[in-house]
């Protein structure tokens, strides 16, 4: 495949693999698959970019793109695909950057939960620590910030775009369309798998921060 392609369903698998670990119907299954299937494109994707005729790399990437359907297939995905499918919808972009776009502020949208029965913030530290990007004894709320660093960071190694406007779409469109937008994320059967219950102004506002590329703060 292309390199922009490679890439595309890269974070498409990714979104998958992150997505299903925290969903409302997760487990060990999923958690289990999804974190070895984080592991391999952190590892391959990169290279494959590099290099597209390194068939090892893209086996190894192919192998991580499975692990993570079989991931999801076991505990579903959530707003993350919900927002990427309207926006595909919408502005006609392939799915794998949509998602992949989105990917980190819904992931801190999570992470800011104020409910102390959500589980996010232990099963992303959980993440950080196992695949060495964390140390054992960090505190848990740093170490699970720690995935929303390093997704930006893979992004930046394969000149993936981190924000909606670098899609080419206006203020003036993102605004007209805003709506449209809102209602098909609510029309998503992904939607109800999020740990955090979502509401028209919350789509709005990711919305809204993921196009200029703003910290979720709320």
């Amino acid at each position: 495949m292309p390199s922009k392609l490679t890439v595309d369903t890269g974070f498409d698998a990714l979104s998958h693999a992150i997505e299903a670990m925290v969903s409302n119907w997760r487990n060990e299954f999923s958690y289990a698959i999804g974190l070895k299937s984080i592991e391999l494109v952190f590892k391959y994707l990169p290279i494959v970019y590099k290099d597209g005729e390194n068939q090892k790399a893209r086996d190894y990437l192919h192998q991580a793109a499975t692990m993570a359907g079989l991931a999801f297939s076991n505990s579903q995905l959530h707003i993350g695909h919900g927002m990427g499918h309207s926006w595909g919808a919408v502005f006609n972009t392939a799915h794998g950057r949509a998602v992949g776009i989105v990917l980190p502020y819904v992931t801190q949208f999570l992470l800011n939960n104020s409910d102390e029965e959500d589980k996010t913030i232990e099963i992303y530290a959980k993440v950080a620590k196992q695949l060495g990007w964390a140390n054992w004894d960090e505190e848990e709320k740093k170490a699970a910030f720690l995935v929303i660093e390093k997704i930006k960071e893979l992004q930046k190694k394969v000149d993936f775009p981190t924000k909606l406007k670098d899609l080419g779409i206006s203020r003036e469109d993102l605004e007209k369309n805003l709506d449209s937008l809102v209602s098909c994320c609510f029309e998503d059967a992904t939607v109800v798998m999020s740990p955090r219950s979502m509401t028209d102004e919350y789509f709005r506002k990711l919305f809204d921060y993921a196009f200029e590329g703003k910290d979720v703060d709320f």
